[in-house]
């Protein structure tokens, strides 16, 4: 199920916004392999103070942060998904 997103979180040493769709991925089942999340028309930005940078995803799909084996891109949206996460299980407990 496509959702749209609007995050903002620290990662990689930097405070970043993610807006775009996206579905979820889905842990493996006995009858269906894991599917990883997917991303459609997102927007990567970092935020300094009151400024917002223009779209950056294709200069961090060309990055890898030191130690680790995807690209910073990837890093970037997978901690999106941590973060829309933790905000969905906020709002349920909370209600």
């Amino acid at each position: 199920m496509n959702r749209h997103i609007d995050v903002t979180f620290e990662s990689l040493g930097q405070r970043w916004r993610v807006v775009g769709a996206f579905t979820p991925a889905l842990p493996a089942r006995r009858d269906s392999p894991a599917q990883s999340a997917r991303w459609d028309d997102v927007r990567v930005s970092m935020c300094v103070g009151e400024y917002e940078t223009p779209d950056l995803s294709e200069l961090l799909d060309s990055l890898q942060p030191p130690g680790r084996v995807c690209t910073a891109l990837t890093h970037v949206l997978e901690m999106a998904e941590l973060t829309w996460q933790r905000e969905r299980d906020v709002a349920w407990e909370a209600a």
